[in-house]
């Protein structure tokens, strides 16, 4: 079993926010941290399922975790004042307003 683990994730770009959301099943709010950067924003934390009974014998072990960490580099910079973040049903989302939303332009193909 690995002591640490990298969470799944998605990253959505709204135009003027990054929309971040992890996988969290069995976490609680206060084992999570997370650590913004103008372009990046790192979620670790330690907890997950105890084993404690030593004299109990397993087959197969494959929830216990001690910790897990992500980290995820942002295309632009974000206002890292006004990011939120909410934990429900095992899912982590964190909203990461972006500081300048650059102007996007579609090209059309000749």
């Amino acid at each position: 079993m690995p002591d640490t683990r990298v969470p799944a994730m998605d990253l959505e770009d709204n135009e003027k926010e990054f929309l971040l959301k992890a996988e969290m099943p069995g976490f609680k709010k206060e084992d999570i941290d997370i650590d913004v950067q103008d372009n990046a924003v790192a979620i670790s934390g330690e907890t997950g399922w105890k084993y404690d009974k030593k004299e109990q014998e397993y087959i197969c072990k494959e929830r216990a975790c001690k910790s897990f960490y992500r980290m995820v580099d942002l295309p632009e910079e974000v206002d890292v004042n006004a990011v939120t973040a909410s934990l429900n049903d095992g899912v982590l989302e964190i909203y990461l307003p972006k500081k300048a939303p650059k102007e996007k332009r579609k090209i059309k193909l000749k």
